[in-house]
């Protein structure tokens, strides 16, 4: 083999490793892109689920505050224990 084919060899498998390498590369960018979106989306998630329980939260104490103040006017003002 003479140089000039070793080093037409030697490039080719060069290339094709470098191809592999950058085919693998950018795979792993799409996997980066697709866990960073799903990190995201479950952030997002979790702020919802947050907002809805301290919402209810909110309503459920106001509602509890209600009935025990009606519960406190009705035995007050109508004498009336149950």
């Amino acid at each position: 083999m003479t140089e000039d084919e070793f080093e037409k060899v030697l490039h080719k498998v060069l290339d094709s490793r470098s191809r592999q390498y950058e085919e693998r590369h950018e795979r792993h960018h799409e996997f980066l892109d697709v866990l960073i979106e799903e990190k995201r989306l479950r952030i997002a998630r979790m702020e919802k689920v947050k907002s809805h329980v301290i919402g209810w939260g909110v309503i459920t104490s106001i509602s509890g505050a209600g009935y025990a103040l009606w519960i406190g006017v009705k035995n007050i003002f109508l004498g009336q224990n149950q």
